[in-house]
């Protein structure tokens, strides 16, 4: 059973063209903006997001950093950041968490979102 998981975690990572590197918490000062997906590569949800991800990723990439943390391989960031279950979104303004959300939402929910918290924490 955990080589099945390995196989597909490794699947989904070529498949998203993702990258999935380990975010120190303190790094999100650094970033006007960024928004985090937590995501497992075993769960629906999380691959439904998965181009609504990447479509934000590319729309803003010099506005947004966008991250993809896997809970399970990065356990220490979820930990530090109380997340116990997946997809949940979290979007930071300097280091300070504005707004999050869980499951499924809508490309076009989520860029309004973006939109809006771009406009109020210029």
């Amino acid at each position: 059973m955990r080589l099945f998981k390995i196989i597909i975690m490794n699947l989904e990572a070529i498949v998203s063209g993702h990258n999935t590197a380990s975010l120190s918490v303190d790094e999100l000062p650094n970033y006007r903006f960024a928004l985090i997906e937590f995501y497992t590569p075993w769960n629906g949800a999380s691959h439904i997001m998965n181009p609504v991800i990447k479509e934000v990723q590319l729309k803003y990439k010099d506005q947004i950093k966008v991250f993809r943390i896997d809970i399970e391989k990065d356990l220490s960031t979820a930990k530090k950041l109380n997340i116990i279950k997946a997809p949940l979104f979290q979007i930071y303004n300097r280091g300070n968490l504005v707004e999050q959300f869980e499951g499924i939402i809508s490309k076009k929910v989520l860029l309004n979102k973006l939109k809006i918290i771009m406009r109020n924490y210029h």
